[in-house]
């Protein structure tokens, strides 16, 4: 039995977005640790109080995303496997 197509365009939306966006974040992380210092400094004064706010302002933070983003784009690629594998019975 074929699943439906409602349930398969968005499983394989939602891993194509996000491999992209790992994608992007691993590849472009000193951009977007620049954008994200940028935003923290631009913010109110309590969302720069909160736990872990600091965290963006550190100098390993774009090492930090590199990492964050290849290990997101292996789970985004595992799942899409999972999704190509379970639906295509």
């Amino acid at each position: 039995m074929r699943a439906p197509l409602f349930i398969v365009i968005p499983a394989l939306t939602c891993g194509i977005g996000m491999a992209a966006a790992c994608a992007f974040v691993a590849v472009q992380s000193d951009k977007v640790a620049a954008y994200m210092r940028h935003r923290h400094l631009q913010g109110p004064r309590w969302v720069r109080k909160l736990p872990f706010a600091g965290m963006v302002m550190k100098n390993w933070y774009p090492t930090y995303l590199r990492v964050t983003g290849i290990g997101g784009f292996i789970c985004a690629a595992w799942w899409l496997m999972q999704v190509t594998r379970l639906f295509s019975e």
